[in-house]
């Protein structure tokens, strides 16, 4: 009797630690699923980041781009600005439209 009692201690220790270990791997894959689906959803997250930040680098430089346009034309406009407030320019403007001193000549 006292070997059967030896003997079946000695199964259910075994059946124990057979279920402890099939706990234990258990436990283990399914916390290596989860770290390889978090693992995927930061890669997809990080890979949509990255995506989001190279399209406003582009709009970054498109807008730089058109300041540098801008601020050709802003230059040029001003040497124009310049050229028009001379005498000569807006006198030959006002006799293009029409206009003359009162001490002028007009040859038809």
């Amino acid at each position: 009797m006292s070997e059967e009692i030896g003997t079946l201690k000695a199964e259910t220790a075994t059946e124990n630690a057979a279920e402890a270990e099939s706990k234990f791997k258990r436990i283990v894959v399914a916390l290596t699923v989860g770290a390889v689906i978090l693992l995927s959803v930061l890669i997809v997250f990080l890979s949509w980041q990255l995506i989001a930040i190279n399209g406003k680098v582009r709009e970054v430089n498109a807008l730089k781009a058109k300041i540098a346009e801008v601020n050709i034309q802003l230059s040029q406009g001003e040497e124009t600005l310049e050229i028009r407030r001379t005498k000569a320019w807006i006198e030959r403007e006002a006799r293009r439209l029409g206009y003359a001193y009162s001490d002028d000549v007009i040859f038809d």
